[in-house]
């Protein structure tokens, strides 16, 4: 994980502080790693995964944004979406098993090139 420096392009991630504990993020890490993606990490006050990630992508100089909320749900989307648009929004408890792919496919949108099934 990354220090959260907004000067480099990177995908942000922003996650609420009362985050579950016991879910390992590093799959999610690690799956935008692979594709050489860089990444940083802040952790905010805010609750809804929405929020988060809508502010994350407009946050990210390559306009990707992924957000986590205190109610365990994941979303990804791009700066060019509006609020109410997501690429990617899944609930933790339930698809936990795919954020390598999820991870990946974020990293992916920046490069342009094919998704990964989720």
């Amino acid at each position: 994980m990354m220090k959260c420096d907004l000067s480099k392009p990177a995908i942000v991630i922003y996650i609420n502080k009362d985050i579950k504990e016991n879910i390992d993020f590093n799959e999610l890490f690690w799956g935008i790693e692979e594709e050489g993606i860089p990444h940083v990490l802040d952790i905010k006050d805010e609750e809804l995964a929405e929020k988060l990630a809508f502010k994350a992508a407009q946050d990210s100089r390559l306009g990707i944004g992924i957000g986590i909320g205190k109610n365990n749900k994941l979303v990804i989307t791009h700066t060019k979406l509006n609020f109410e648009e997501t690429l990617f929004n899944v609930h933790l408890d339930k698809d936990r098993y795919v954020l390598r792919n999820l991870g990946s496919n974020a990293a992916r949108i920046v490069k342009g090139i094919p998704l990964k099934n989720i």
